[in-house]
């Protein structure tokens, strides 16, 4: 049996995937973890297309943690 989900239900539940994408970002930024944060803005930007919305713009944030990654890597070291 095939299910049709309402169009408001698929929007919810899109919108809900936006959501998690974000948290996620904000924790993989908040630990300098570059590959995490391309995975989430790539879902970001995904799930704001099929809503409809402008596409955020990550490049400058991504320009920042890569100048960082550097720094962090000798301080760890």
């Amino acid at each position: 049996m095939i299910y049709w989900y309402s169009s408001k239900f698929a929007e919810t539940k899109t919108y809900r995937s936006l959501k998690r994408a974000w948290i996620g970002f904000r924790i993989a930024y908040r630990e300098g973890d570059e590959e995490k944060m391309k995975y989430y803005v790539d879902g970001i930007n995904k799930f704001e297309k099929q809503l409809g919305h402008a596409v955020s713009s990550f490049s400058d944030i991504l320009q920042v943690v890569q100048k960082e990654s550097p720094q962090k890597k000798k301080a760890n070291s």
